[in-house]
């Protein structure tokens, strides 16, 4: 079990190496009654081994006790966090994580004078799928968009689900073009019918690119939802493209 579902962490292998310990004892008792017979292993007599292994034995029902109680903790601490951090229904990002991503990447822009892009994705008449099919197919819907857009994406780049039917998807180190070639990606996939009996919706797009460090997190998601503001209204199942923000003016010394 500590193998399997123990995180890498110090206390999985303080309690690894005490389970060997305890093994090597073990095996050593075992190998001394075959070789030199029971009287050698016998706990009711004097010996120095006995001695040995008795205080092992009692030293190691206290130690593997707490040992393996950190290792649960340990487990317990991370299945938390991450829960913290994902949407239960689709598995993705919720905005906390996603805003934790975003605090890395932008640390990284800044860094590196790099550019990311941002889509804001939103499934089309979803209200209409509730009302049509449910609430359960609507839920089935929701989570078939969540894996149609993961399968779309780099493993360095990050989607989460920010309420209702909107997904926001962050792309690091991309630009304009990558980036809607991506969108292109994810639109042509959601179009195929008949995945799972589910029924056939699109999605619109909206695309923002930050190329500064001095945009922050709202002033790149509000581009990206005006771009999806303006995907909706000139049809739906389309991609558009935010205009660039406008720098802040700079004093400039007399």
């Amino acid at each position: 079990m500590a193998w399997r579902y123990g995180e890498r962490h110090f206390s999985t292998i303080f309690f690894g190496i005490l389970m060997l310990l305890q093994t090597l004892v073990v095996l050593t008792r075992g190998l001394l009654a075959v070789f030199y017979g029971g009287a050698q292993v016998n706990l009711t007599s004097i010996g120095p081994f006995q001695s040995i292994y008795l205080a092992a034995g009692h030293f190691m029902v206290l130690l593997l006790a707490v040992s393996f109680k950190a290792v649960a903790t340990r487990r317990l601490q991370t299945i938390l966090e991450r829960r913290s951090t994902l949407d239960p229904l689709t598995q993705v990002l919720n905005r906390r994580g996603f805003a934790d991503i975003y605090a890395k990447e932008h640390a990284l822009l800044r860094r590196e004078s790099t550019a990311m892009t941002m889509l804001s994705i939103d499934l089309d008449y979803f209200k209409k799928i509730n009302d049509c099919h449910g609430h359960a197919t609507g839920d089935r819907v929701l989570v078939d968009v969540a894996a149609v857009i993961g399968k779309a994406l780099r493993v360095s780049d990050h989607v989460a689900r920010f309420g209702g039917e909107e997904f926001i998807v962050l792309l690091p180190t991309t630009g304009l073009d990558r980036a809607h070639h991506i969108a292109e990606r994810i639109l042509l996939a959601v179009r195929e019918p008949g995945r799972d009996g589910l029924p056939t919706y699109t999605v619109s797009i909206g695309i923002a690119c930050q190329t500064s460090a001095d945009e922050d997190l709202d002033g790149i998601l509000m581009r990206a939802d005006e771009a999806l503001y303006s995907a909706k209204e000139r049809g739906r199942n389309r991609i558009e493209i935010a205009s660039m923000p406008i720098p802040p003016l700079r004093a400039v010394p007399a």
